[in-house]
């Protein structure tokens, strides 16, 4: 007597053994190359220095309670030969108007380190968001690039 002898208002399920072997069948096909890879566009093999003022953003590392590491790159374009001067404001508003400014830091991007400049922004207000409106001021102008 089998189960279904048995129990014949039970619904019939897949027998195990079926359910592993399409399961094998399928993870067959995928080793052997039948499930597409993903396709990239050519490469140049030149560098690439991204695009806009900030090409890497505003990045920000090490928090405590009132300070953090910000850091940005900029583009070497923006270079005429002194380096290129960074202002970095942090505010508690993204209006950052000048009684929110909590922050302020002059700095240069040069040649010899990548054009990288990091700041410690200290002196924050624990438990507070903060804005970063870092401005690159160059001989193109004053070029804002905001974060949070």
């Amino acid at each position: 007597m089998t189960d279904r002898d048995r129990w014949p208002d039970r619904p019939r399920l897949v027998p195990r053994r079926t359910l592993l072997g399409a399961g094998v069948g399928i993870g067959s096909l995928w080793a052997a190359g039948c499930v597409p890879t993903p396709t990239y566009p050519p490469q140049s093999g030149q560098p690439f220095e991204g695009v806009g003022t900030f090409p890497g953003g505003i990045g920000s590392a090490d928090p405590t309670p009132t300070s953090v590491l910000l850091w940005t790159r900029v583009h070497p374009e923006f270079d005429r030969g002194e380096g290129i001067a960074v202002r970095v404001e942090v505010a508690t508003s993204p209006a950052f108007a000048d009684s929110d400014v909590v922050f302020v830091r002059d700095a240069r991007a040069v040649a010899e380190r990548d054009y990288c400049v990091t700041v410690d922004a200290t002196g924050l207000r624990p438990g507070t968001t903060s804005w970063t409106p870092t401005a690159c001021t160059c001989t193109a102008g004053t070029i804002p690039s905001n974060g949070r």
